[in-house]
């Protein structure tokens, strides 16, 4: 699939500002661009080492949003700077789709429909560097996409807090070509969160890796709650539902519990979200997409109100279409948050009938929330 590109002029500042994003990598220090503020990690995370980089170059382009990501342990990126920024050099598209030259040593079967929920499909590859601790993948997803959560969604796998969206474009770096303008992710975490097997980022089983092979020996005590959410710190505290299996949580996640059924899991998830109405407005857009609605539906219609710990908050419950294999996938959602402007986002998702099912575990998560009080 891989096709030759021109190479475009590249100024020599651009050049160096490049270089320097993707050898710092190699450091043992976390690195933020644009900014002498040092990362914060995530609470549980506070006093650990960085061991794990990402790098995520993002081109907006009229055929969707594309994200060129690299992650793995900080020694290995050492010998994969020079490849990986000629990688991101050779980018450019054509009818609506990306092409690059592959390094010497690389390989990739080519851009790859997946199925998605709901009934849509992403266009992804992986590409393979002879490195297996190093991950290269490309991903599209509808034009227009908001950087702030998916650059939340990577620092919560890298082990680190969210930001705010202010902290975030001091955090970014930009690279240019003739053809492609590439914004560029950059941090270090103590901890690896990936996606594991097919279906894209999306799907399957959640992996969380540990130090790199020759990494000295941890205490086994300071790493045992590497990801979950430090009830003392949270500003939140809830009842988790009883017979669900509770899943991997993260800076971003604050709950995550399934349950199997005939049609598929039924998956609930307690996040940290952005409480504004652009926010909300995106999330229910893309709730929607996920059950296969139209992306243009009116969000004030099918918004209701919702009290949650004596706050106000917002409501939503999706219904999709019946699909190919004669299920209908179904969202029900609520957004609120405390005094202290932290806000929340409680999701159910599934089958129509396994969400039916779960409304009554949903409801009593969201009648045990309380708030911490600022300690502040």
């Amino acid at each position: 699939m891989t096709q030759p590109a021109q190479h475009g002029r590249f100024s020599l500042a651009l050049t160096m500002a490049m270089a320097c994003l993707c050898f710092l990598g190699c450091r043992d220090e976390p690195v933020v661009f644009h900014s002498s503020v040092p990362i914060t990690r995530y609470s549980d995370l506070q006093n650990q080492e960085p061991l794990y980089r990402m790098v995520a170059a993002i081109a907006d382009q009229p055929s969707g949003t594309w994200f060129f990501k690299l992650s793995g342990p900080i020694p290995n990126f050492k010998a994969i700077d020079q490849p990986w920024l000629a990688f991101l050099r050779s980018i450019n598209f054509a009818n609506g789709e990306p092409r690059w030259t592959l390094p010497e040593g690389w390989s990739t079967p080519g851009l790859e429909e997946r199925a998605m929920p709901g009934g849509s499909a992403m266009r992804i590859a992986n590409i393979a560097t002879g490195d297996s601790d190093l991950s290269i993948s490309v991903t599209s997803m509808p034009a227009g996409q908001q950087l702030l959560p998916n650059v939340n969604r990577w620092r919560g796998q890298l082990g680190l807090k969210p930001v705010t969206e202010g902290q975030m474009v001091a955090e970014l770096s930009q690279l240019n070509n003739d053809q492609v303008k590439l914004k560029v992710f950059a941090a270090s975490g103590p901890e690896l969160t990936t996606r594991m097997g097919r279906g894209g980022p999306f799907a399957g089983k959640m992996a969380t890796k540990r130090p790199p092979t020759g990494h000295p020996p941890v205490d086994p005590a300071a790493t045992a709650n590497l990801g979950q959410t430090d009830s003392a710190e949270s500003p939140i505290e809830f009842t988790a539902p009883a017979d669900w299996t509770t899943g991997k949580t993260s800076a971003m996640v604050l709950g995550r519990w399934t349950k199997d059924t005939d049609n598929g899991p039924t998956e609930i998830l307690l996040l940290r979200m952005k409480p504004s109405e652009e926010s909300w407005n995106q999330n229910v857009e893309a709730w929607a997409r996920e059950v296969a609605l139209d992306k243009d539906v009116n969000v004030a219609e099918v918004t209701e109100s919702q009290k949650v710990a004596g706050s106000d908050g917002k409501k939503v419950r999706l219904l999709g279409p019946p699909t190919n294999d004669s299920t209908t996938r179904a969202v029900m959602a609520v957004m609120f948050a405390n005094t202290d402007g932290d806000g929340f986002i409680l999701k159910l998702s599934g089958d129509q009938a396994g969400v039916s099912d779960a409304e009554t575990a949903f409801q009593a998560i969201l009648d045990s929330i309380h708030f911490q009080e600022n300690k502040g």
